[in-house]
């Protein structure tokens, strides 16, 4: 079966049939009620250009990684030094260090190099994803987008074990407990995993394309969390702790002679949030310390270490008076990057919103200022960015909703892109922008068929954009340093389908995006597209349930990844070739007197494609996975 196939399989179920005029369906995930205005947290038509879904819908199970939940969810790009190596997310190809990470409402970063492995967070802690294309009021860093990973609610009495396996020496093993104790709400949970990480894979480098195994390229972790809240007067109070660690061989390139390096990542979160209710509104503060410690070593140049510890507190309050809604937000962060540097922030931001039933308004400004220094240098910037953006509902029997949004962007340089050494520039300059976007979206439905479109177009111009690139210091001697690009222009457009009948459900989504250098007309990378940048993605997949078989409930999902190929070069005379992945999956879950057994299988890469996300570094090819878990009769 050819990719085209497959590609205008999934377009025909998805896009076919005569539609009618009717009412959407309206699935609320919260709502805050406001004196007399309702507002919504989540509608059937998003506002914006907002992706919403569960972990449970993508079809995963145990020991994925939250980068396969957002790979098979979004249009999220995922960077990744191998199966086994980090991952670092990329939204509308403006790289990791402008696409951040918020984990319940508090963002995941390391200030040193500006962006968080999502290794270190296990998939199945996360229930529920949000994904936020372009720049937002609640962090305007974030050219490309922001990711908002949830672990959810306690609800009632539950308890659990996965165990999974697959090919190549994989191995999970999970624990979940969750209990309620008078009104304290209490979730506990623990993950090992290893894998061995010899996988074979086709060297493309070499005329006759031989396939090799994989060597030192093993992988070990573990994980525990607890998470206790309690309601208390007007509201409710949590406390969330996690430790995380990796620990990781690193080959090296595929193109060399493997090395026998070691990488070792630690984190340890703790993370604390109290919500009340006042009147007409609400105010709530969270506090939340990280610790990261990285450990390397090579057999040539030794050990090197980077440990950072960083703090934040932030406030927010939101009032309502008659129509008009007021949001504050106050934050400080303080971090310290061991013998590195030192950076202390304070970030403010208001927004004013006038809401009605068919056209929405908000506009406000972010600020902030920070001082970074070293031993020898001592730096301070200050910024202050304003945003607006219109929502529109025009009165028709198909939901439908139109919304604009132009804000200003900016990002220090991180504490690595001005100190490193070697290669670090403190005479770095700040990026700073404006972006824009246009979103319609509809919802209708087809006799018992459920609709939902939208479309996004999107640009945005960003001044003195930072980028690493090698620099000779001596003969035969190159180190990889920052510096300033006077101007980078974006554009794409994002689409996405979704259908969803009685049992089954189906979704669409691709993306165009450019970006390029628009510096110096003299120069080769002018006019090219950014290293590391796909011009398209495509995203799809089919859930079905096919219903009782052998006394058990039995789901089916097929999925779909396309990506483009990418520019290695900034004069796009190397390319990396696009790739397009497919996987399949079958799960059943069979209700015995005292407990739910769920068993799965998934077919990896079933189209067994050579591909990389980045050079050198090899992902593996066609290779299946398993599991079960047991549940007590209490869960859902």
């Amino acid at each position: 079966m050819s990719h085209t196939f497959v590609l205008v399989t999934i377009s025909v179920l998805l896009l076919g049939g005569i539609t009618e005029e009717v009412q959407a369906q309206v699935l609320p995930d919260s709502v805050i009620e406001l004196g007399t205005l309702e507002i919504q947290d989540s509608l059937t038509v998003s506002l914006g250009p907002i992706w919403k879904f569960s972990a449970q819908d993508t079809g995963l199970r145990g020991g994925s990684s939250v980068g396969s939940i957002l790979s098979a969810g979004s249009l999220v790009h995922l960077m990744q030094a191998g199966d086994t190596g980090s991952i670092t997310p990329s939204l509308r190809g403006v790289g990791s260090a402008r696409t951040s990470v918020f984990l319940d409402g508090m963002r995941l970063v390391n200030p040193a190099t500006g962006v968080f492995d999502l290794s270190l967070i296990p998939g199945f802690l996360i229930r529920d994803v949000e994904v936020v294309h372009g720049s937002n009021g609640k962090d305007p860093n974030a050219l490309g987008g922001s990711i908002h990973l949830s672990t959810g609610g306690i609800e009632q009495e539950a308890r659990s074990v996965s165990l999974s396996g697959g090919r190549w020496g994989r191995r999970s093993v999970a624990s979940q407990y969750e209990t309620l104790m008078g009104r304290t709400r209490v979730r506990a949970a623990a993950q090992a995993e290893s894998y061995g990480g010899d996988y074979v894979y086709q060297n493309t480098v070499l005329l006759d394309r031989p396939k090799l195994r994989r060597i030192g390229a093993d992988k070990r972790s573990g994980s525990a969390y607890l998470h206790v809240s309690r309601p208390v007067k007007k509201g409710d109070a949590s406390i969330l702790l996690l430790a995380s660690t990796v620990e990781r061989g690193v080959p090296g390139l595929s193109n060399a002679t493997p090395v026998e390096a070691r990488q070792e990542d630690h984190l340890y979160r703790v993370q604390v949030k109290q919500s009340r209710s006042i009147n007409a509104g609400s105010l709530n503060w969270q506090v939340a310390a990280n610790s990261s410690n990285l450990v390397f070593e090579h057999p040539v140049s030794g050990a090197s270490q980077l440990k950072v510890h960083t703090i934040d507190a932030e406030a927010n309050a939101l009032k309502a008076v008659g129509r008009w809604v007021s949001s504050t937000h106050i934050g400080v962060e303080r971090s310290r990057a061991i013998g590195l540097s030192d950076d202390r922030r304070l970030l403010a931001r208001q927004t004013i919103s006038r809401m009605s039933q068919m056209l929405d308004v908000s506009f406000g400004a972010n600020g902030s200022l920070r001082r970074t220094s070293n031993q020898d240098r001592e730096r301070s910037t200050a910024a202050i960015r304003p945003h607006v953006s219109i929502s529109f509902s025009p009165p028709l029997k198909r939901k439908a909703q139109f919304f604009w949004k132009i804000a200003g962007i900016y990002r220090d340089p991180t504490l690595n892109e001005l100190f490193w050494v070697p290669g670090g520039n403190p005479l770095l300059r700040s990026e700073s922008g404006l972006t824009t976007d246009l979103t319609a979206s509809i919802a209708l439905r087809q006799r018992s068929v459920l609709h939902q479109a939208r479309v996004t177009v999107y640009h945005h111009s960003l001044r003195e954009q930072i980028v690493w690139r090698p620099q000779f210091i001596a003969t035969g001697l190159q180190v990889w340093t920052p510096e300033n690009i006077g101007v980078v222009v974006g554009q794409g457009i994002e689409l996405s389908h979704t259908l969803s009948a009685n049992k089954m459900r189906a979704h669409l989504s691709m993306s165009w995006m450019r970006s390029q250098d628009r510096t110096d007309p003299s120069s080769r990378s002018f006019g090219k597209q950014l290293r590391y940048h796909p011009q398209r993605l495509l995203r799809g997949s089919i859930n079905r349930n096919v219903g009782q078989i052998l006394k058990g409930n039995w789901d089916v999902r097929v999925s779909l990844t396309h990506t483009g190929p990418q520019f290695v070069t900034s004069d796009e005379t190397r390319t990396l070739p696009g790739w397009t992945r497919a996987a399949l999956s079958i799960e059943a879950g069979f209700r015995l007197p005292k407990v739910l057994v769920n068993g799965w299988f998934a077919l990896d890469n079933a189209l067994d494609s050579v591909y990389e996300t980045t050079r050198f570094q090899p992902m593996p090819g066609r290779h299946i996975r398993m599991g079960i878990s047991i549940h007590d009769r209490l869960t859902k």
